[in-house]
């Protein structure tokens, strides 16, 4: 088991009690097999990571303040000596950078950070791949980005453009667009990352800041969170004229939460605030993917209004089912471990004002308990059809992202209009995520 040494105050991380751990034991390799065969036989998918013995999901994002590593030789052997051991085992790395002093310096800090982890990392010559990498946008000279971090290979590169540059009314957004758009047509590319909040399912547990990028997924999440993801393509429940099975996708989607739940419980997690967080939140990230193929199977323009009512219904539905489903597993297996700590009558000395509290509490945990802190992942890019799809004329299906819990940004195609449609597409996005936090 590989031990933090950067956590989410980017300080070494204190090993937790037992309690607080997740899979301590070898992994049962028929049961595990079984439980990814009954996600694979309902249209599901998932990638699993070694981890020594045992396996883990959703990689690792680890929080590095530049300026500070590059300060102390011996930050940057720690930070090697906890990234050797998951990048010889084949688990994705995204590291999240922070502390890059002046723009103007920003590159060439980059390039002596990767020049100087690598040579920590002694990777010369080895197959294995290098950690992606997600920097801001507000503390990097975008356009030197890409060569300044070449040492790194052709991992991602995504770039976090925060809500203030969004709402920048004075060029300097535009300019950021251009920027990565021009990356399209270069290797690596560079992609941008917003709408920095997850969302819970419960309204007794607040929503979170997403401070990281983590790697299966490209999902902004909290730093030190624990994600299961899988991949679930709503194409494979299409019937002819496009309309959706919904039957045999409700049946699906009660396995597949079942299988995913039972299949959380076997995974390990290679940081201590990882262990932490999975015993408290049981995350899922169940994807829909194919949804801009399932609008042009219907023989709908993305552009038109039907377009977009059918689909946010759909994608409502889909929703609801799985709040159903895990309000169901929470009154069979028990309720979220957060909300029983979450218990506020502690905070009163008065033993019967105490008592009191304790009972409302614990009547508002059993009304509106889950099993899952977070479930549903929704991706702009999944509503693109095809990768030559125009993405100005896709955005207007983007206010389906309002059902999500968190979002992901992996895989996205290149662009088949111009800058302004790039650019519009990315702010649309944006501005419906912006929207949702405040619902």
């Amino acid at each position: 088991m590989v031990k933090a040494v950067f956590s989410n105050s980017d300080v070494a991380a204190n090993e937790l009690p037992d309690a607080a751990r997740t899979a301590t034991a070898p992994v049962d390799d028929a049961a595990m097999d079984s439980l990814l065969a009954r996600l694979r036989g309902n249209g599901a998918e998932c990638t699993l990571f070694g981890v020594g013995p045992r396996l883990t999901a959703g990689g690792v994002s680890v929080k590095v303040p530049v300026a500070d590593t590059l300060g102390l030789p011996l930050l940057m052997t720690r930070l090697a000596n906890s990234l050797l051991p998951l990048l010889q085992d084949g688990v994705p790395v995204t590291l999240n950078l922070s502390k890059l002093r002046r723009r103007k310096q920003s590159a060439e800090m980059l390039r002596e950070f990767c020049e100087s982890l690598v040579c920590a990392l002694g990777v010369d010559g080895v197959s294995y791949a290098m950690p992606g990498l997600s920097v801001p946008a507000a503390e990097v000279a975008l356009g030197g980005l890409l060569e300044a971090t070449t040492t790194f290979g052709g991992g991602a590169r995504y770039v976090v453009v925060d809500e203030q540059m969004i709402r920048d009314s004075a060029g300097r957004l535009e300019g950021i667009w251009d920027v990565l758009y021009s990356s399209c047509n270069a290797a690596p590319v560079a992609w941008p990352v917003y709408g920095r909040e997850v969302r819970a399912l419960c309204d007794l547990l607040g929503d979170e800041s997403a401070t990281v990028v983590l790697p299966d997924q490209a999902l902004c999440v909290p730093t030190g969170s624990a994600w299961l993801p899988i991949r679930l393509d709503l194409m494979q429940f299409a019937r002819d004229g496009g309309d959706l099975d919904w039957p045999r996708l409700s049946g699906a989607l009660q396995i597949v939460l079942e299988t995913a739940d039972q299949l959380f419980d076997q995974l390990s997690w290679p940081f201590a605030a990882q262990r932490n967080d999975a015993w408290l939140n049981r995350r899922l990230a169940i994807q829909l993917t194919g949804l801009g193929k399932l609008v042009q199977f219907r023989g709908q323009r993305p552009s038109d209004l039907a377009a977009l009512r059918a689909l946010d219904r759909d994608i409502a539905r889909i929703a609801e089912l799985l709040y159903r489903e895990t309000r169901r597993l929470a009154l069979e297996r028990g309720a979220l471990p957060a909300l029983t700590a979450n218990d506020p009558s502690g905070a009163w000395r008065d033993s019967q004002q105490r008592d009191t509290w304790r009972r409302r509490w614990r009547q508002a945990v059993q009304n509106a308990a889950v099993r899952h802190r977070n479930i549903l992942v929704i991706s702009p890019y999944t509503l693109l059809a095809t990768p030559k799809s125009n993405y100005r004329e896709c955005a207007d299906l983007l206010p389906v992202l309002r059902h999500a819990q968190a979002v992901a940004f992996a895989d996205p195609p290149q662009c088949a209009g111009g800058a302004d449609d790039f650019c519009t597409f990315h702010r649309r996005a944006a501005a419906v995520l912006h929207a949702n936090r405040h619902r």
